[in-house]
Formats: C-alpha cells, sequence, structure tokens
C-alpha cells in the first residue's frame, strides 16, 4: 500500500460521495 495507491482510492471514494449527493 503506497502513499499514492492510498490517495487514488481516496479520490475516487470522494468523486463517488460527490456524484452521490449531487443525485
Amino acid at each position: 500500500m503506497t502513499i499514492a495507491f492510498q490517495l487514488a482510492v481516496f479520490a475516487l471514494i470522494a468523486t463517488s460521495s460527490i456524484l452521490l449527493i449531487s443525485v
């Protein structure tokens, strides 16, 4: 688990959350 990988996962979850809230 590299920092870059964790950052990518965090960005993915954040984007999903924003999309869910927008709907």
